[in-house]
């Protein structure tokens, strides 16, 4: 794709039952999914409409992420993807480009501003989100699969990948008023598996959970919100705040950062990073 630009707004509504395990709604500004091995470029393009999931989905399992939305891919399980020269969004209008989730959806969420949910090795080079990246509605608990939210990926809980020379600016936020979901929220992606590298990422959006009933695991952080093991971190730069607003529910926790928020296992690594945002929880 050469050129292309979206500026409608494509969105799910409605009521959905009967889901099963699967990754049952992908949805995307340019592409729900992409699971193929035949090569995908995103050739200076620009999607400045919103890409919204709304309306009941009632998934019955909480075995996968059932709900995967990005700007540009819902979910990729090819690694034969890129965006040269591509934009989410636009650096005068903080509208455009908005990723969302304004409906009900009970568990497994990945939500970014250019993919959802990558299951593959993917290598994301020089991508720039300005678009808010956010959910207003309340979302439910699976035992596995969390909430992510990221300003480029929203996760890759499998398989990790390289993200490079990548910046976001637009506003992350979970703020449901009322949430049973575990969350992991990162300027630049959600959350990592292990290994994963970012290197010369910068987030100039504000990071910000204020879901004062949520249970269970939050972490939010400037570039990633939960790495795991062994992921490395090189000259990336926050410059926005991250930020808890609520007590949250007894035997909640709470990790909190301006680069990464909860490292989950040994070995995380932070070369020559730098924050320069405010790091805050408010009870």
């Amino acid at each position: 794709l050469n050129n292309c630009t979206n500026s409608g707004e494509i969105k799910v509504d409605g009521v959905a039952t009967g889901i099963t395990d699967g990754y049952t709604i992908k949805l995307g500004g340019f592409v729900g999914i992409k699971d193929s091995n035949v090569n995908l470029t995103f050739t200076n393009c620009k999607n400045l409409g919103k890409v919204t999931l709304g309306g009941e989905q009632i998934a019955q399992s909480t075995k996968a992420y059932n709900y995967c939305v990005g700007g540009y891919v819902g979910y990729t399980s090819s690694a034969k993807i890129t965006f040269p020269g591509s934009v989410n969004g636009s650096e005068t209008d903080a509208t455009k480009g908005a990723v969302s989730i304004v409906g009900t959806a009970p568990s497994g969420v990945a939500l970014g501003g250019f993919i959802g949910l990558s299951t593959v090795a993917i290598t994301l080079d020089g991508l720039k989100n300005y678009g808010p990246v956010q959910i207003s509605s309340a979302c439910g608990e699976s035992n596995t699969y969390r909430v992510n939210i990221g300003g480029i990926l929203g996760v890759s809980p499998l398989v990790k990948p390289t993200i490079q020379n990548c910046e976001n600016y637009g506003h992350i936020k979970y703020g449901p008023t009322a949430s049973l979901a575990r969350t992991d929220l990162g300027g630049i992606i959600g959350g990592t598996p292990a290994g994963a590298t970012i290197s010369s990422c910068k987030n100039g959006g504000k990071v910000e959970h204020t879901s004062a009933t949520a249970s269970g695991e939050q972490t939010v952080a400037g570039i990633c919100g939960c790495p795991q093991v062994g992921t490395i971190f090189n000259d990336c730069v926050n410059l926005a705040s991250a930020e808890i607003i609520g007590g949250g529910k007894t035997g909640s926790g709470y990790d909190i950062a301006g680069i990464a928020g909860g490292p989950s296992g040994a070995d995380v690594q932070f070369n020559r990073c730098k924050n320069y945002g405010t790091v805050k929880h408010t009870v």
